[in-house]
């Protein structure tokens, strides 16, 4: 009996892949009865799952989550070249491994449900294009394979994609030649920019692709009751300071795409200047990678009382009470921008990728918007004037970033879609 949603591409220690599903299992609770959301993680396995209300690992049966997670192991579960699932070679894979009795069990625990699952949701964030390394875009298309050989209908949520020109020309084509045929298979892929659209289209022109808006942009309030046991129990937000009040979100892979220490000094310098400016500035960490970050721009103000780090453990709907006492922030957390727009906060935005460009053009915030990833002495003296400028016009770009807003929650929901076409193939 088909049964299960498998939700790929979530996690929860991400605080915008949490979001995301968040968003997918109401969506599937909401829409399609009788099925039931299981998110299928490589990062927040059984035994292995980070209950955030603790800040540490801990039992499932522990945790307040409402639904199941399960390791989904893209380089266990393909088994074969034909990407079947080939459990005697993912039990022995598992037997090597550290805890091998809990590998064990968690692979013909994911095996089971595969084999039951009514549909899979991809709700990757941003998986597949040449910013990533070869090997993780193989993974993205062996996942379609694996799917595809077992027959599970597949929707792929609005994400971004490309672009595809790797260094190595025959890794170029390898990929190319692959998506040509895998990416036939779902019955929708989404992408959320007009590049990743294109680039997507001329991988595979005959893909049943759309143009969407992202998950939680376009979604409502995540209702604390679809995903907890008892969210009576989750902690109060955090006290972040009096206003005026600024927040910054850093991300690691701005230091990965830029140059370290020219990223470093361009936080620096836009602490310095929100300083000088009366605003008392919080460092916000919005994905448990960018704590090591987050915590050197503190220590370049280490005495200053007027910066502070936030280091409790929030649910991803937190994080807009946060903002929404903030002026406005600095962010590089894509997901951190959309919680923010939803306030009708505006953000000054370091970035690395299209999506930030494309995102801000959306709100008509496209001038505040910002590469670091070839910094020097004039473009860091520009993003410090676009703060000095936020800081000024933040009302009134908030009024327009609400105008858009509203503009785009009259657009129809495209699980509302999904769930139409499933009732389709499912009757």
């Amino acid at each position: 009996m088909s049964r299960y949603a498998v939700i790929l591409g979530g996690e929860l220690r991400n605080r915008g892949a949490q979001a995301m599903t968040f968003r997918t299992i109401a969506a599937v609770r909401e829409l399609l009865p009788g099925i039931e959301p299981v998110v299928a993680s490589n990062h927040d396995a059984p035994l292995e799952l980070i209950d955030i209300v603790k800040g540490k690992h801990a039992r499932p049966d522990q945790s307040n989550l409402a639904f199941d997670v399960i390791r989904f192991d893209v380089d266990l579960l393909y088994g074969s070249s034909a990407g079947r699932f080939n459990l005697s070679s993912a039990l022995a894979l598992a037997k090597t491994e550290a805890k091998g009795i809990v590998r064990m069990s968690s692979t013909i625990k994911t095996k089971r449900i595969l084999d039951e699952a009514a549909l899979c949701i991809d709700i990757s964030g941003f998986a597949f294009g040449a910013q990533w390394s070869f090997r993780n875009c193989q993974r993205y298309l062996n996942k379609l394979e694996l799917l595809r050989e077992r027959g599970i209908p597949t929707y792929i949520m609005p994400q971004s994609f490309g672009p595809f020109e790797f260094a190595d020309p025959t890794q170029t084509e390898t990929i190319r030649s692959r998506a040509a045929e895998l990416l036939l298979y779902p019955r929708m892929i989404c992408a959320r920019e007009q590049q990743g659209f294109a680039d997507m289209k001329a991988l595979c022109p005959g893909a049943r692709l759309s143009l969407e808006e992202d998950l939680v942009l376009a979604g409502g309030p995540i209702d604390p009751a679809s995903v907890f046991v008892d969210p009576s129990v989750i902690p109060p937000v955090p006290n972040v300071g009096e206003p005026p009040l600024v927040g910054i979100v850093p991300n690691r892979r701005t230091f990965d795409h830029g140059d370290e220490t020219s990223v470093l000094t361009l936080w620096g310098l836009v602490v310095e200047e929100l300083l000088s400016l009366g605003y008392r500035v919080c460092i916000i960490r919005h994905a448990e990678d960018d704590g090591s970050r987050c915590h050197q721009i503190k220590a370049l103000f280490e005495d200053d009382a007027r910066v502070s780090l936030l280091k409790d453990e929030l649910y991803c709907f937190q994080y807009e009470d946060i903002f929404a006492r903030c002026d406005f922030l600095v962010a590089s957390r894509f997901h951190a921008i959309v919680h923010a727009y939803r306030c009708g906060v505006p953000c000054v935005v370091l970035g690395w990728a299209t999506k930030y460009e494309e995102l801000l053009e959306r709100f008509a915030q496209e001038s505040f918007v910002h590469d670091v990833r070839n910094l020097n002495d004039g473009s860091m003296a520009r993003i410090v004037a676009s703060v000095r400028h936020m800081a000024n016009h933040h009302d009134e770009e908030s009024t327009r970033i609400a105008t858009h807003l509203a503009e785009l929650h009259s657009t129809s929901d495209v699980f509302e879609r999904l769930a139409e076409d499933y009732g389709s193939i499912a009757r």
